[in-house]
């Protein structure tokens, strides 16, 4: 049970994450010239290999403390 709370807890972290950027992107903010976009991207394939790696050794963990 403690498990999947901070799995849920974890994912709505990024939702909310990704959320704020889809909106910064709405209000105007498309204008970010191209080395901050590639920051931003390298950023954020950054945080969803964390969070792959993350959740697989929770499950690692979680597998094995059963």
């Amino acid at each position: 049970m403690k498990m999947a709370l901070h799995m849920m807890r974890r994912a709505r972290t990024v939702m909310h994450l990704l959320a704020r950027d889809v909106m910064a992107r709405m209000t105007g903010m498309r204008k970010v010239c191209q080395r901050d976009r590639r920051a931003l991207i390298g950023k954020r394939l950054l945080t969803v290999s964390l969070f792959a790696v993350n959740i697989s050794a929770d499950v690692i963990s979680y597998n094995w403390t059963t």
